[in-house]
């Protein structure tokens, strides 16, 4: 396992599933906090839809402080993932904000023209994993998000997304965590949400995904919702 700094943010390169608690340590991060997992749109969302993932997330901040716990993602700088890095530095937020991300995909600062894709200034934590394509890191994410629960609760937010997104609500209920389907913001979530697909029903068979409306000004009632559900 090696250490590195992007920035201000401390980050791990893990190279198996068995080194994810030594991870966990080497970062810094408290164990058995709850954790949020987020997981969906990138840079595929509408103006609409990436207005309503912004003003979620935005709510989400104080409660995640408040509650002590953690946000997990994918790290870059695209989307729901960028949502929460900008949510977390406009509020001051002070819970721990970590991306899990595919390491040869990751552009980090001053590799210059590097192919890859950058990853978001607003996080505190990168976990880098190993893969070749995006949505190698949905089970690597999955599974840093238990080992940082441990006994506390977690829960996953599917906000948008396309067809990686699928594969974190999988892994997550692979997990035995919740899955709120944020609908109103587009793709992946409004799909799950209506469960009127094969793959939809298939995932709400497990009893294990919650639906949440997300409507103009009310952000901060589905946000406490969330919060609800992730205090267990």
């Amino acid at each position: 396992m090696r250490h590195e700094r992007i920035g201000d943010a401390k980050a791990v390169r893990i190279a198996a599933f068995g080194e994810l608690g030594d991870a966990a340590a080497a970062l810094g991060l408290d164990v058995g906090v709850p954790v949020l997992v987020v997981v969906g749109g990138a840079d595929s969302m509408s103006r609409a839809e990436e207005a309503r993932v912004n003003a979620l997330i935005e709510a989400l901040v104080p409660h995640l402080d408040r509650l002590g716990g953690a946000l997990v993602d994918g790290g870059t700088a695209t989307g729901v993932m960028r949502a929460a890095g900008d949510a977390r530095m406009t509020a001051k937020g002070h819970f721990p904000l970590i991306g899990v991300v595919v390491d040869a995909l990751a552009r980090r600062p001053g590799d210059g023209a590097r192919d890859g894709t950058n990853l978001d200034r607003g996080h505190t934590h990168f976990a880098f994993v190993p893969g070749a394509d995006w949505g190698d890191e949905s089970p690597w994410l999955a599974r840093f998000a238990a080992t940082l629960a441990g006994p506390a609760s977690s829960a996953t937010l599917l906000a948008n997304g396309g067809d990686i997104a699928w594969k974190d609500a999988e892994h997550s209920i692979e997990l035995d965590r919740r899955v709120i389907a944020a609908a109103g913001t587009g793709r992946a979530a409004d799909e799950l949400a209506a469960g009127r697909t094969e793959r939809a029903r298939a995932l709400q068979a497990t009893g294990l995904v919650d639906v949440v409306a997300i409507k103009r000004g009310a952000e901060a009632k589905v946000a406490a919702a969330v919060a609800r559900a992730l205090a267990g």
